[in-house]
């Protein structure tokens, strides 16, 4: 389990996972038997993957887990340590680490890191004497155009702002340990035919079906991070547009910032659900069509996710040029 040799230890554990009985270690049989949701079958189609690419696995060698993992899994009190090193990865370089981060909500921490910084840009600048935009008020711009120019500068600066961060964060990891394998497989779910287990417990076939019709499968991490630079994308967007609504409605600049930076991380908090919509703000859910799990989905919910959230930034800017009503003072004589 813990030899160095990335290359030799796929072989291995390939030549296990391909017996009746895959052996991992001591009291290693029965946690295998303690895991439910397609965990064993997943594992076995990764090293399928990883010895097709000629691919070194990471180390020390693990069972791949899913987030159905832990509410689904049977294992003895006294063996739990035991499983706990059989789960848990450790992601050295750095194209991991952005796909790790991407799966512990760091997209939505990203959002609130932006708004921290540039959610103040565009508070109380709208009939103030310090309106970054003056210059086009001065050429009697229309108001559409104002608006529409705050919000192309949020959503520049939160581009540029996140692309910077990412790379001087690619820049050390490089430094450090590498960035690692392109190729590197992702799990992923999507529809395909039922799988025959060829291992010997009577519920072998049952759990390696566990998301039928879907199914696990695994895609390059080149793929994966390009879907979530367009999913990323299409969520700063949001987030620009969103902010500038907000800022609209809410004339107290502190408060503004407070919603804009808060909101974001109400999304770590509350329980996923379908009901929730920041459950499909979760991009590692979206792009390995987890989502599409819970939602009942045979095919692929990455691009209807990416149109509502293209849809939901459309409409806040919509709202956004709506006038607001002004408040009229009592009393007060009509200007002649």
């Amino acid at each position: 389990m813990k030899q160095r040799n990335g290359y030799q230890i796929t072989t291995d554990a390939l030549a296990s996972f391909t017996r009746s009985a895959p052996f991992l270690a001591y009291s290693g049989d029965t946690i295998i038997q303690g895991l439910h949701a397609s965990e064993i079958e997943a594992t076995r189609q990764e090293l399928l993957y990883l010895h097709r690419n000629h691919l070194a696995s990471m180390l020390p060698i693990t069972i791949r887990t899913n987030p159905q993992t832990a509410s689904t899994n049977s294992i003895l009190t006294n063996e739990f340590d035991f499983y706990r090193t059989l789960t848990v990865r450790y992601y050295e370089h750095g194209w991991w680490q952005i796909w790790f981060w991407a799966t512990t909500g760091g997209l939505l921490v990203s959002l609130a890191v932006i708004n921290l910084f540039l959610g103040d840009i565009l508070a109380g600048e709208w009939d103030g004497a310090t309106d970054h935009t003056r210059w086009l008020r001065l050429q009697n711009e229309t108001r559409s155009k104002l608006i529409l120019t705050k919000l192309a500068v949020h959503f520049g600066l939160s581009c540029l702002l996140l692309a910077l961060a990412l790379g001087l964060f690619l820049l050390y990891a490089w430094l450090r340990t590498g960035l690692g394998d392109l190729r590197y497989p992702v799990q992923t779910w999507a529809l395909g035919k039922k799988v025959v287990s060829p291992y010997f417990w009577m519920t072998a076939t049952a759990e390696a079906n566990y998301f039928h019709p879907l199914h696990i499968v695994f895609i390059p991490l080149f793929r994966y991070l390009g879907q979530l630079s367009v999913f990323w994308v299409s969520l700063l967007f949001l987030n620009s547009t969103v902010t500038l609504m907000v800022n609209r409605i809410l004339h107290i600049r502190l408060l503004a910032l407070l919603t804009m930076v808060i909101v974001p991380l109400l999304g770590l908090i509350l329980p996923a659900s379908i009901y929730n919509p920041f459950t499909y703000l979760k991009g590692d859910w979206t792009i390995t069509n987890y989502l599409g799990y819970l939602l009942n989905q045979r095919a692929s919910v990455f691009l209807w996710v990416v149109g509502l959230i293209i849809g939901a930034s459309l409409l806040s800017i919509l709202l956004t040029l709506i006038r607001l009503p002004k408040n009229k003072i009592q009393g007060t004589p009509p200007v002649a």
